[in-house]
C-alpha cells in the first residue's frame, strides 16, 4: 500500500485525480497529514467561489494549491514506481 500524505483537508475530487496517475495499487491520499493549511479544493470550485474556497476565510489558498499538489505528488509516486521496479 502506497500513501501519499497532504497538509489540509482536501476534496475527494483531488485525491481521486492523484491516485489515478500512478500504477502502484493500491494509493490511498491521507487528508491532514503532518498538519493543516486548509481546505483544499480543485480549481473550478475556486472559478464557482463560496465561502469555502474563500481565500481570505477558510481555504487561504487559490486554484493553483491543486496542481502544486498533484505535481508533487506524481514526482513521489513516480521515484516510488521506478524504485518498485529495479
Amino acid at each position: 500500500m502506497t500513501l501519499v500524505g497532504i497538509p489540509g483537508e482536501l476534496s475527494g475530487e483531488i485525491g481521486r485525480r492523484i491516485t489515478r496517475g500512478t500504477h502502484l495499487s493500491p494509493t490511498v491520499v491521507v487528508g491532514l497529514a503532518n498538519g493543516e493549511v486548509a481546505y483544499l479544493f480543485p480549481e473550478e470550485s475556486h472559478r464557482r467561489g463560496g465561502y469555502e474556497v474563500d481565500p481570505r476565510c477558510w481555504s487561504m489558498t487559490d486554484g493553483r494549491a491543486e496542481m502544486i499538489l498533484r505535481t508533487a505528488a506524481s514526482n513521489c509516486l513516480e521515484k516510488l514506481e521506478q524504485a518498485a521496479l529495479r
